[in-house]
């Protein structure tokens, strides 16, 4: 597998694009649903442009094979998305983009970083997990019937 390459920016096309490729596979809130019931990719234009995060992508070559989406909130920093493109999961991707926002928190004196999942998405959580975050809430049925969100925070001092 060629060198995967970490590139800090803002949301682009290319975000947009490897979401509607592995728009499937995510539970989402209802309000970010389409019609057919799977992600809305314009809605998440939207969820983008408001809260306009720093972006850090993996790419391989010209190839954007990953992403995470980090913004400032009141208690520290907020990871809001982190995205594995489907052909490129289990080589260490996801791994790479949380220990660089893990590095990005702490050099920018980030005490917390908090983030939210669904409770079905049990790779993820471990993924978590192993970096030190810790559940501290579940919100029930919040991602529609018997759809759970987890919330987790990972203390960095």
């Amino acid at each position: 597998m060629e060198d995967v390459k970490i590139f800090y920016g803002k949301f682009s096309e290319d975000v947009l694009e490897l979401i509607g490729r592995n728009r499937k596979d995510f539970v989402t809130y209802e309000n970010m649903r389409a019609p057919d019931g799977y992600l809305d990719v314009e809605k998440a234009r939207k969820h983008f442009e408001k809260r306009n995060p720093v972006i850090i992508k993996a790419m391989i070559g010209n190839k954007l094979v990953g992403f995470v989406s980090i913004h400032e909130i009141d208690e520290g920093l907020k990871l809001s998305w982190l995205l594995v493109d489907r052909e490129f999961r289990n080589k260490g991707i996801g791994s790479r983009l949380l220990e660089e926002v893990i590095r990005y928190a702490k050099s920018k004196g980030y005490n917390k970083i908090f983030l939210n999942t669904w409770h079905t998405n049990e790779k993820a959580i471990k993924l978590y997990e192993r970096y030190g975050f810790r559940v501290y809430n579940v919100k029930e049925n919040d991602r529609g019937p018997g759809v759970h969100t987890v919330q987790m925070v990972l203390h960095l001092r």
